[in-house]
């Protein structure tokens, strides 16, 4: 239940972001905001692929939320903070479905 609530507030997140960009495209923080909200949705989806056993989805979708964070970084200084934490989760996540990998 706790990840079906997970994925509602993230796509809320998305559309959210997504409707803010809309309205201000040419601000940083915003388009900033569109990658870290983005990045979430695709680090629960990392979280579901781990759950289900797949290992090789969950690497690729961390190594995708990474990167959107490191886009939002990119965007807007000021969502460093914000974008290493989604980082270290999203690095966690690989490391660890490579240490179950490796052990199998």
């Amino acid at each position: 239940k706790q990840v079906e609530q997970a994925k509602f507030a993230a796509a809320r997140s998305v559309i959210s972001a997504r409707g803010a960009l809309a309205a201000r495209p040419n601000e940083a923080i915003v388009k900033a905001a569109v990658k870290v909200s983005e990045g979430f949705r695709v680090l629960v989806r990392a979280f579901e692929l781990g759950m289900a056993g797949d290992l090789d989805g969950t690497i690729a979708a961390a190594k995708e939320a990474y990167a959107l964070a490191e886009k939002a970084k990119g965007f807007s200084p000021s969502l460093s903070t914000l974008a290493n934490q989604m980082q270290q989760i999203a690095k966690s996540m690989a490391d660890e479905a490579r240490r179950v990998k490796a052990g199998q």
